[in-house]
């Protein structure tokens, strides 16, 4: 932020910021998009404004369900934490018919998107799936997690 806001003040000049960059500035906007993984799973969360309202959905791929050939024991336990978690998350949580497992969620905010507020979100759904995240992380095939180098 103090870097965005050094390099406004040099495009700038001597002329006025105003307020067309002040939310940018603030580290508020109209959109936000990341991804990120926790427990090797991957999460995305996109945040935009729509009429004045703010929408945030998270997404995350919690890994395909092991066929039966691979792993019967996995495949069984795997679904009953889904049945759980599912009805725990209120149904935020369900096999996609490629017997990929998926949590999804969506809130609606009327105050200022910030990222600080996105984190905080973005935490409480994580504590919320946490246990069944740590259940599943043993009975499923995990995405493949690309690796920077």
């Amino acid at each position: 932020m103090t870097k965005d806001l050094l390099h406004t003040m040099e495009v700038v000049g001597e002329d006025p910021i105003g307020l067309g960059r002040a939310a940018a500035l603030a580290g508020m906007s109209d959109h936000f998009d990341f991804t990120f993984s926790y427990l090797g799973f991957l999460f995305a969360v996109k945040a935009t404004t729509i009429d004045g309202r703010r929408q945030v959905q998270f997404r995350a791929n919690l890994g395909k369900i092991p066929f039966t050939s691979e792993n019967s024991n996995g495949r069984v336990s795997a679904m009953r934490i889904v049945n759980v978690a599912g009805n725990a998350l209120g149904g935020n949580v369900r096999i996609t018919p490629d017997q990929r497992i998926m949590l999804s969620d969506e809130f609606w905010l009327d105050e200022a998107m910030t990222p600080v507020l996105l984190i905080s979100i973005t935490t409480r759904l994580l504590v919320r799936a946490k246990p069944y995240l740590e259940m599943l992380a043993g009975s499923v095939n995990k995405p493949v997690i690309a690796k920077k180098f």
